[in-house]
């Protein structure tokens, strides 16, 4: 709710509202209408199995947990059957918790089935437990990094941030996965295993920041959206440019450092 200067506090004050001025006497509502406090004629209303029934709904605050929210509501239930007479009875009908529930779980199941198809992957080609662990374990790290970004920037986790998380994970196992074959080619070579790694990373930093770029640049008009539209798919934006630049650093890093490569000293 939005409260505005234009809501009179008093129903009376309406009667002081003009309804044709100019040359002539003001006419006020008063002088065409009389102004009272009353309802609608009821000409509708909320059926549950057949019987009449009184809808209230429920609405959060922007800050807060819609899973909380609901979640709250069912454990207070009984206190608010307590209050009223023997035949009225309180129940919980529907909420829209249903939504957020399934945007987590397609979260959980797309991290999973993105993380376990890569790691066979790595396992077939390269045939290196280590290095599927390593491409396995940068997509949640990759997630919760994003997620925190996403508080710093002020936004929440809802429908639009899971849907972007989702739509990252698919991206989120390139980099690693390039890094990891290209320091299997230079081990190919003859190299040893932790100078291999550091030629390797150097080899793909700047590929794999231009190809992430290029997919954050398909993003880039959210942050000139306005309205509505901004609100909505901002924070989807954010979501795939944050998780994707965390799995740029992971690639850049935690891969090198798998292999024993200090990476700050190299």
């Amino acid at each position: 709710m939005v409260p505005v200067n234009s809501i009179p506090k008093n129903v009376k004050d309406l009667e002081a509202v003009p309804i044709q001025t100019g040359k002539y006497p003001t006419v006020f509502v008063r002088d065409i209408a009389e102004v009272s406090d009353g309802a609608d004629i009821v000409t509708s209303y909320a059926l549950v199995n057949g019987r009449r029934t009184v809808y209230i709904p429920v609405t959060k605050r922007a800050d807060a947990s819609t899973l909380a929210v609901v979640n709250l509501v069912k454990q207070n239930i009984s206190k608010f059957q307590s209050v009223l007479p023997p035949d009225v009875k309180v129940s919980y009908e529907f909420d829209q918790s249903g939504y957020v529930k399934r945007a987590l779980t397609g979260l959980i199941q797309e991290g999973s089935l993105g993380a376990i198809l890569t790691g066979l992957m790595i396992l077939l080609f390269l045939r290196d437990w280590r290095s599927a662990l390593i491409v396995v374990l940068n997509i949640p790290i990759a997630l919760m990094a994003a997620m925190m970004a996403l508080r710093w920037a002020g936004h929440t986790v809802n429908i639009m941030t899971l849907g972007g998380l989702a739509l990252a994970v698919g991206i989120l196992v390139d980099e690693a996965t390039v890094d990891l074959e290209s320091v299997h080619v230079h081990l190919s070579r003859g190299k040893k295993l932790a100078q291999a790694a550091l030629d390797a990373t150097n080899e793909t930093r700047v590929p794999r920041l231009l190809a992430m770029l290029c997919i954050l640049a398909m993003f880039t008009p959210t942050m000139f959206m306005v309205g509505a539209a901004r609100a909505m798919f901002l924070p989807l934006s954010l979501a795939v440019g944050f998780s994707m630049v965390a799995s740029y650093f992971l690639s850049s890093t935690v891969v090198a450092d798998s292999f024993g490569v200090d990476v700050a000293r190299a």
